[in-house]
């Protein structure tokens, strides 16, 4: 997406003009929620911030679709854009067993736009995505997790799951 279709979506997503948003992209989001995946593709390779987050309202738009899970789990973790916990939030919607290493990753990590957070809303979430996810893996990232030496961190995990 180029700049000034961003920012048609920008606008039309803050007034929830659905049919000017399928005009500027060509086809019905809310209908046809996967043709949002090559534009997701396209956002993950740019490293542009504000064409990652236009791609991530999109999706929101139409539904998060596990086909999107590989794409979302890929630009988790890169520090060049800040919609981290939007990418967390659509990996725990869909209980993306691809994403666990990932998501365990991203929960030790300390991105510079988040050094003001001192409760780790990140970590926290990422918790939450790998209880929903409930696999083994998902399991025994947050048995680590509980054990990371971030007290703050390990709460999350103990909350997450039943020791």
């Amino acid at each position: 997406m180029n700049e000034q279709q961003c920012e048609l979506i920008f606008n039309y997503a803050a007034t929830k003009d659905i049919e000017n948003i399928n005009r500027v992209i060509g086809f019905d989001v809310v209908n046809q929620p996967k043709s949002v995946l090559p534009i997701l593709e396209k956002a993950a390779l740019s490293n542009d911030p504000e064409e990652i987050e236009c791609a991530l309202l999109l999706l929101f738009i139409g539904g998060p679709f596990l086909e999107a899970a590989p794409v979302l789990t890929n630009i988790l973790s890169p520090e060049w854009h800040y919609k981290h916990e939007d990418i967390v939030l659509a990996l725990q919607t869909l209980r993306a067993p691809i994403a666990v290493d990932t998501l365990f990753q991203v929960a030790l990590e300390k991105y510079d736009y988040l050094k003001y957070d001192e409760f780790y809303g990140l970590a926290r979430k990422c918790t939450w995505a790998l209880a929903d996810i409930g696999t083994p893996e998902a399991y025994e990232k947050l048995l680590e997790l509980a054990k990371c030496g971030n007290p703050v961190i390990e709460g999350y995990a103990h909350g997450s799951v039943k020791f």
